[in-house]
């Protein structure tokens, strides 16, 4: 049977007797020892907001905010009472595993375990400019993501992209482009 309109962290006391109807008499067994339930707080749901390639965001709903959020990172452990917590100076390419969960102090009681992975990537990047300078070469600029190197693809028309060069700047001059010739440039 669902029951509705119980408070989290209060507890709630059942009693449970037995009936048998026979030859149109009722009977009735004793109560059963009574059973406190305490309502546990719901599962905590989450958004995560990317504020850079190093730098993560949670945040989450909870339904009450006197209930204090429970953040697991990598194995350690940070209660806030606040609806969002940061993760910063995340390393390129580890993966963080992420447990959430609501604890009511009042009641001692925790929500189920909200878990999720996150891996720190670089941000995506992109050309911002091409420019022929004279007729044997084209500067390639690219957007500023803060990353190490910058992978640089070429292809002629109709062909495959080829790897040409990984500047660790945002400008790149291909000396290698042949006069007359369209090129297309991607990069990441």
């Amino acid at each position: 049977t669902n029951v509705g309109g119980l408070t989290v962290g209060e507890g709630h006391y059942y009693m449970v007797k037995a009936y048998r109807k026979v030859n149109g008499k009722t009977t009735f067994s004793d109560y059963v020892n009574p059973k406190e339930i305490i309502v546990s707080p719901k599962k905590v749901t989450y958004k995560t907001q990317v504020i850079d390639e190093n730098t993560l965001k949670l945040i989450f709903t909870k339904e009450n905010d006197n209930f204090i959020t429970q953040v697991k990172v990598n194995g350690s452990l940070i209660n806030t009472l606040e609806s969002s917590y940061t993760i910063t100076n995340m390393v390129l390419g580890q993966t963080y595993n992420i447990e959430l969960n609501v604890f009511d102090d009042n009641s001692m009681t925790k929500s189920p375990v909200t878990k999720f992975s996150y891996t720190a990537k670089p941000y995506k990047t992109k050309i911002t400019s091409l420019k022929a300078l004279g007729s044997w070469r084209v500067r390639v600029n690219i957007k500023d993501t803060g990353a190490d190197y910058y992978e640089i693809y070429r292809k002629e028309k109709g062909g495959w992209y080829l790897f040409i060069s990984d500047p660790s700047s945002t400008s790149y001059i291909d000396d290698t482009a042949r006069k007359g010739v369209t090129y297309y440039y991607k990069v990441r």
